[in-house]
C-alpha cells in the first residue's frame, strides 16, 4: 500500500522517547540583557580605608592601596575607618561568627553599653586564655563618605584590630569578597561599594638615640584621650658629704685659688 511517516500513522503505539519541540532563536522578537548589570557597574565606587592618626598605636599600620598584587597572597582583608572622629582598624573575616569590637576601643572613646543576653567564650583571639562575653555596644563608623553603618557588636578583649567584620555583617550586607583582588563589594542604598583592602607593613624600629617631642596641641589631645599623665621632674639632692674642720680652714684661707666655678679652659701660662 502507500506508505506514511510514523507521527501521521493512526496505529502509533507511541512508545518512543517524548522529544520537546526546539525552537529556532531567530524566530520571534529578540531578547535583550538587562542594563542593570551595567548602571550597577557604573555606580561602583571603590573605597580605601580612611586617612588619619589611629586611635592606638599598633604594631603594624596600613599603607595605600597598591596595584601589585603579590601582597595578596597571605593577607587578610584590613583596612580603616572612623569612630567618633578617631580613625580605627579593622578586619573582615568570614570565619567570625559575630561582630566584635575591641574593650580598649569601647574604654577610650566612652562608648555605653549594655549586657550581652547570652554570654559566650571565645578562644584563640589573643594570646591567653579563653575570653569571655558579657558585653555589647552599638557603634557607628564610616568608611571615606559614603559608607555610614551603625553595628551591634560583641565587647571582647582584643589586639589585632579594633573592630572585626564576621559573619552577620557580611551577611545583612550581602557581601561578595573576590578572592584575588580580596576586595568586598555590596549594595549600599543605590551605589555598589567595593572596599578595598590596605596593605601591612611592619613599624620601622628606632634605633641609637632619639628625642621623642610632642607639640603643646598634641600633648593637650593625647592627656584628654588617655586620662592620665605622668610627669617626671628632675630635682637636685644635696649629697651632706661632711667636710672636716682642719679643711674647711683651709679652703676659706685659700678662697681665691679654689673658686667656686672652674673656667672652661686651661688657665694662662
Amino acid at each position: 500500500g502507500i506508505g506514511h511517516r510514523q507521527s501521521d500513522c493512526p496505529k502509533n503505539p507511541r512508545k518512543g522517547l517524548s522529544v520537546d519541540e526546539i525552537y529556532d532563536e531567530s524566530d520571534g522578537e529578540p531578547i535583550y540583557d538587562s542594563e542593570v548589570i551595567e548602571d550597577s557597574v557604573k555606580n561602583e565606587e571603590h573605597m580605601t580605608g580612611d586617612v588619619g592618626p589611629v586611635l592606638v598605636v599598633r604594631r603594624n599600620y596600613l599603607t595605600s592601596y597598591e596595584n601589585d598584587d603579590e601582597w595578596l597572597h597571605n593577607n587578610i582583608f584590613q583596612s580603616m575607618c572612623t569612630i567618633r572622629g578617631k580613625v580605627c582598624r579593622f578586619i573582615i573575616d568570614s570565619g567570625i561568627c559575630e561582630n566584635m569590637v575591641a574593650e580598649e576601643v569601647v574604654k577610650k572613646l566612652e562608648v555605653p553599653t549594655q549586657k550581652h543576653p547570652k554570654l559566650y567564650k571565645l578562644a584563640w583571639l589573643k594570646k591567653s586564655t579563653d575570653v569571655t562575653v558579657s558585653q555589647r555596644a552599638l557603634i557607628s563608623f564610616s568608611i571615606r563618605v559614603t559608607y555610614k553603618d551603625e553595628i551591634l557588636y560583641d565587647v571582647v578583649s582584643i589586639d589585632a584590630c579594633h573592630l572585626l567584620l564576621g559573619r552577620p555583617w557580611q551577611f545583612n550586607r550581602h557581601s561578595v569578597h573576590d578572592g584575588r583582588t580580596n576586595t568586598y563589594s555590596f549594595m549600599f542604598g543605590e551605589k555598589k561599594i567595593a572596599l578595598l583592602p590596605g596593605k601591612t607593613t611592619n613599624t620601622p624600629t628606632m634605633t641609637g638615640d632619639s628625642t621623642n617631642l610632642l607639640t603643646q596641641a598634641k600633648f593637650e589631645s593625647k592627656m584628654v584621650d588617655s586620662g592620665v599623665v605622668f610627669i617626671l621632674v628632675g630635682k637636685f639632692i644635696e649629697t651632706g658629704l661632711a667636710i672636716l674642720n682642719w679643711i674647711r680652714t683651709l679652703i676659706e684661707e685659700f678662697q681665691d685659688v679654689f673658686p667656686r666655678e672652674l673656667p672652661d679652659g686651661l688657665p694662662p701660662l
